[in-house]
């Protein structure tokens, strides 16, 4: 085939729900001999002899009949998504598929559309009555989580699911190209086109004999994805981790509030990211495991593939990318803690400003009561000295008691001995209450470290 036929399916960028038929492609689904009228359901790509070729408006007679299936070669069918009207009310379609590929009916439900990702292994799907020889057949799902920047601070997320169905089926050990079948569901348009050019790009020969061969075609892909949608979280967490030290950071009312909730907001799709990378590990654990119990049987005890050691290193590569995810999510844990620590701070300056205004409040309230009483109190004192009978005042001559001693002794005495009470009394109060009160502060201490400024600075 030329090279212009191998890169015929752009077709395959056409939505799988247009119906649209191509009389003029040539395909084997075009032939006068196929069914009519069923429902056109899928589109297609048949390889056989090396040579790719296009298939359109495929029915789901296409897709299980015994013929099609007993043909040698390779045959790739794009499929609707499974929650779409055209699979989930189709009771016939999915009954038919189920029986013929040996599909479970969780991979239909709800919960097995939603699930993050699984596997399942079957061994001898085709019924041996009509099929001899050996034949295999898997179930899986993967889940990857994208974020799209939508503006220069905003980003909005999407799913890529996909779900697989594969059957390889080898009449006899001495048939040099056995049957592969792998249906696709759920794949977005991207996804379709990177599957179709691996497959083109791929040299089936080294994987054609494997049961589980397919998958070391479409694991480098779904791998290739989850890296670049690992790396979109890059720019978002950078561009945090520099606005932190913005000189215009602290000037914005809700600067601080808007970066807290994005921050949060990223983590929340970080964690999800971290969660689909460990389930598609744990899923390529699994193939690579059943690979070593199927290759033996396909191969008549001579396995020649590398297939198990490729989906071992993709194994790998995801884990690798689960410890990336995981230091995203760190250091965005680790802004969210400076964020926090950051507000603190700037609550705690804003309450030892008020603190201080309240201390000054006071302080000037006392001076004003101290200044009043310095300026009424020698006045007061004098008028109730001359008042007293300590003098005797005569037509010329003031005399004063010989006893009048007696009146300045008691009262500085007195005096003094009032002001050391009360400030011994008010010193122990000060310190009973530090002692019996839980998270009591120490406000001398507290002034202290107002003028030392010994607290956590404002950001």
């Amino acid at each position: 085939m030329s090279g212009q036929s191998l890169k015929s399916p752009v077709p395959m960028a056409v939505p799988l729900s247009d119906n649209s038929t191509n009389p003029s492609s040539g395909s084997l689904a075009s032939s006068s001999n196929r069914p009519q009228p069923a429902q056109q359901l899928a589109k297609g790509l048949f390889n056989r002899n090396d040579q790719w070729q296009p298939e359109q408006d495929l029915t789901l007679q296409d897709v299980t009949d015994a013929v099609h299936l007993r043909r040698p070669g390779i045959e790739i069918i794009f499929f609707p998504e499974v929650k779409s009207a055209q699979i989930k009310d189709n009771v016939e379609l999915t009954r038919e598929i189920s029986s013929v590929f040996n599909v479970p009916d969780f991979f239909w439900t709800r919960a097995g559309y939603e699930a993050n990702g699984f596997f399942s292994y079957n061994k001898s799907p085709l019924s041996p009555n009509k099929f001899q020889g050996v034949s295999f057949g898997t179930t899986s799902r993967f889940l990857i989580k994208e974020i799209i920047p939508t503006s220069k601070d905003s980003y909005r997320y999407d799913w890529q699911y996909l779900s697989f169905v594969s059957l390889w089926y080898r009449p006899s050990i001495e048939q040099d190209q056995p049957t592969q079948y792998l249906l696709c569901f759920d794949l977005s348009p991207k996804m379709k086109r990177s599957i179709v050019e691996a497959f083109q790009k791929s040299n089936h020969s080294a994987w054609r004999h494997c049961p589980l061969g397919v998958y070391s075609v479409i694991v480098p892909v779904i791998a290739r994805f989850f890296d670049d949608a690992l790396w979109e979280f890059r720019v978002p967490i950078r561009d945090i981790e520099k606005s932190r030290i913005r000189s215009n950071q602290s000037t914005v009312a809700n600067a601080m509030e808007t970066r807290y909730i994005s921050m949060h907001e990223l983590s929340r799709h970080v964690i999800h990211e971290i969660e689909t990378l460990q389930i598609s590990a744990r899923t390529l654990a699994s193939i690579a495991e059943h690979h070593g119990y199927c290759i033996h049987d396909a191969t008549g005890g001579e396995p020649d593939c590398n297939c198990g050691t490729d989906l071992e290193f993709y194994q790998r590569f995801l884990e690798n990318l689960q410890l990336r995810a995981a230091a995203f999510d760190n250091r965005l844990q680790n802004e969210i803690r400076l964020a926090f620590n950051l507000s603190a701070a700037d609550d705690n300056a804003t309450a030892k400003e008020i603190l201080k205004d309240g201390h000054n409040d006071g302080r000037e309230l006392t001076q004003l009561v101290s200044t009043a009483t310095l300026l009424f109190l020698p006045g007061s004192f004098i008028s109730s000295l001359f008042g007293m009978n300590f003098f005797q005042y005569g037509d010329k001559n003031v005399d004063t008691s010989d006893q009048i001693y007696i009146f300045v002794i008691v009262t500085v005495v007195v005096t003094a001995m009032a002001f050391g009470v009360w400030q011994y009394y008010i010193k122990r109060e000060r310190k009973r209450n530090i002692k019996n009160t839980p998270g009591a502060v120490d406000v001398a201490a507290l002034e202290k470290g107002l003028v030392r400024g010994t607290t956590f600075p404002a950001p």
